[in-house]
């Protein structure tokens, strides 16, 4: 039985380590993280030991533009038993910003208590794709519009043309009339 329990154990951190992703555990009430995989320390570069050793260990590393707003909807969601889903900043330990997509569920433990579970996903690559296109976007609406405006002012400058060349005409027979 111990073997066995020792295999069926060995399996299931091995699958939980080989995700591309941080899987985790945490307590809402104090918001200290009970479990997280090995992929933590690769995501942020803290110690393993840094996020299970406090209460406030999330909270202390998110960027502070996005704190409240991570906090209070982690919190809201929690409080309706709703899954979570949640796109934020965190700071890793050598200062870089982190985007992470957090998708995590609300159960209940085998004291009753509530427990969070879930995986966060390092996005940052995605988020600087968007950025990127977001640019290309404004600098092709950017192109668009002078490409209006030239066009505008090539028919502006054509109606011209035609009048004045109306007006040379109309000259001219003046001309040869006096």
């Amino acid at each position: 039985a111990e073997t066995a329990l020792r295999v069926s154990r060995e399996k299931f951190e091995s699958l939980v380590n080989s995700i591309d992703g941080v899987v985790w555990e945490a307590r809402p009430s104090s918001n200290a993280f009970t479990f997280v995989s090995q992929k933590a320390e690769h995501l942020l570069g803290y110690a393993l030991a840094e996020w299970t050793s406090g209460n406030s260990f999330w909270a202390d590393h998110l960027h502070p533009d996005d704190r409240d707003t991570a906090i209070r909807l982690c919190s809201e969601a929690a409080a309706r038993r709703e899954i979570i889903r949640l796109e934020f900043r965190m700071i890793a330990a050598d200062g870089r910003e982190v985007w992470i997509r957090d998708i995590a569920t609300v159960n209940e433990g085998p004291d009753g208590d509530l427990l969070l579970r879930g995986v966060m996903f390092d996005i940052s690559e995605q988020k600087k794709a968007e950025h990127e296109m977001d640019l290309l976007n404004q600098k092709l609406r950017d192109a668009s519009r002078e490409a209006g405006m030239a066009e505008i002012a090539t028919g502006v400058l054509h109606n011209v043309g035609n009048v004045l060349n109306s007006v040379n005409v109309s000259a001219s027979l003046a001309v040869d009339q006096i």
